[in-house]
């Protein structure tokens, strides 16, 4: 039979060939859609198995402060984007997360260790364009990961003739941190296996950033090993951007 790879809420999520991600809406309305579907980072063949830390039960002020600390930048619609000072905006809105912290906190709180939570969002300036915010998370290792595929701030490129958009188009999304917050450097044994369309993505050591942000941690979770402490932040080939400036952010 043949395979073929899945595309979700105009955002990839698969790596090789799979079957449907068993997607289970947790809201629907005015365009906002957030649920939980299968992990592909979960492995139940591995020793041990790889498994998120769900059920979270994480409340919306720590949703608020986490993804309230999460900025994006790109580029519109052409390549000059690339030659000019990436200008980070809120992944979220302030209002749009007041409104969806809510949501998000269900979603964790209902998700199994095989699950992740998903999220789409229209542009509510403009209903009619295809760009929307979509991505997924979830917690692993006391770690949340937290991915991107795509951002209604950023236009996409028009391809011409009525094609579709490329989806490993990014944009040239990146996705920061605000200080005094700063991104988690994982351990290798800790990171996920990312997909090949999982290029933006960003991972927050929970208890470090909403301390922090002021917040005292509170998220409990199903009994696991304690996670070793973060490491210091490093350079890679994904996280060598330069901060822009003026700003006050830190970026994988």
């Amino acid at each position: 039979m043949a395979c073929f790879c899945i595309v979700l809420s105009g955002f990839f999520a698969l790596s090789g060939c799979v079957g449907p991600l068993n997607q289970r809406p947790i809201y629907e309305a005015k365009g906002i859609q957030v649920g939980i579907e299968a992990d592909h980072t979960v492995d139940l063949r591995a020793t041990p198995p790889i498994l998120n830390s769900h059920p979270a039960k994480i409340t919306t002020e720590e949703i608020q402060t986490l993804l309230g600390s999460l900025e994006v930048s790109g580029w519109t619609g052409i390549i000059v984007g690339i030659f000019e000072t990436p200008q980070p905006k809120p992944v979220f809105g302030g209002a749009a997360l007041a409104n969806l912290a809510e949501q998000f906190a269900k979603a964790f709180h209902e998700a199994t260790p095989e699950d992740h939570v998903y999220f789409s969002l229209q542009n509510p300036t403009a209903r009619y364009e295809t760009d929307r915010t979509a991505g997924s998370m979830f917690i692993r290792d006391g770690y949340l990961h937290f991915i991107l595929g795509d951002h209604y701030g950023f236009e996409k490129a028009d391809p011409g003739g009525g094609e579709q958009r490329d989806p490993r188009d990014t944009k040239g999304m990146r996705l920061w941190v605000t200080r005094p917050a700063q991104s988690a450097s994982v351990p290798e044994d800790k990171e996920p296996h990312w997909s090949a369309f999982e290029k933006v993505h960003i991972s927050l050591n929970v208890k470090e950033v909403l301390t922090a942000l002021g917040s005292t941690p509170g998220i409990t979770k199903p009994p696991t090993a304690n996670p070793p402490p973060a490491a210091a932040l490093s350079a890679s080939p994904m996280k060598d951007a330069t901060a822009p400036a003026p700003g006050n952010h830190d970026t994988l």
